[in-house]
């Protein structure tokens, strides 16, 4: 038997072609019932939708249902420019308590060896987030070109490690105190 899934929002049919549906085909058996985990990935061009009907049918037989929908997608927060905003960021990225997020860029800044950024969410729907410089690497005393994920500490500080730079320019661990 063969079971189809149709997607709509009010009764008018979804573009199929956006969906996509993990398993894409289940074998069923007649006379055995069978709970089947459905995933469904849904196109980022239908943001602002809040739900959907899925309607499974099964040898002529359809049942539908209302479900929540998750747009899946990606949004760039933010473009980095490669002067003294920084480039190449390569760590992971950290929460702060505010929801800012904070990280390192290998090069850039304002003497091309690297930057410890935030970024801060929209003040506003549709805002745009803000990058914002808390270090520049350049001295070399300081460290150069950090490339591992920064931590957070108890007090709000920003701990990190830098590839180069340092008394023996073999690199630094470094504290940023916000």
């Amino acid at each position: 038997m063969q079971l189809g899934y149709r997607v709509s929002e009010g009764g008018a049919a979804l573009p199929s072609s956006g969906f996509s549906f993990s398993p894409s085909s289940v074998a069923l058996s007649a006379g055995k019932a069978s709970l089947v985990p459905l995933i469904v990935k849904t196109p980022s061009n239908l943001a602002g939708h809040d739900q959907v009907q899925m309607t499974a049918s099964l040898s002529g037989v359809s049942a539908s249902a209302t479900f929540p929908l998750t747009v899946t997608g990606e949004q760039v927060l933010y473009s980095f420019g490669g002067g003294s905003d920084g480039a190449y960021p390569h760590a992971s990225l950290i929460f702060g308590s505010k929801g800012e997020l904070y990280g390192t860029t290998e090069f850039g800044g304002a003497s091309g060896l690297g930057t410890v950024f935030q970024l801060s969410p929209p003040t506003s729907s549709g805002g745009n987030w803000t990058e914002t410089v808390l270090h520049n690497f350049g001295s070399g005393s300081d460290g150069a070109e950090p490339f591992a994920a920064l931590i957070l500490g108890s007090k709000g500080e920003l701990y990190g490690t830098t590839e180069e730079g340092g008394a023996s320019g073999k690199g630094t661990v470094f504290k940023i105190v916000l």
